[in-house]
């Protein structure tokens, strides 16, 4: 690869979903909208009660 004169490359570390606490939160939220009502009129307030719920913890 031909690095541009005075650039500098850095790389990134690689992608790790485990060690992301909004991986965590998003998979809260999904699990708990699927076990609980999740009818289209319904969904903003099982949002509401999942971070209500997450923030409790």
């Amino acid at each position: 690869m031909k690095l541009l004169d005075g650039c500098k490359l850095i790389y990134l570390p690689p992608y790790s979903p485990d060690l992301n606490p909004i991986e965590h939160v998003w998979a809260n939220l999904k699990c708990f909208i699927r076990t609980n009502d999740n009818r289209q009129d319904n969904l903003s307030l099982a949002i509401e009660q999942s971070i209500t719920q997450l923030l409790m913890c």
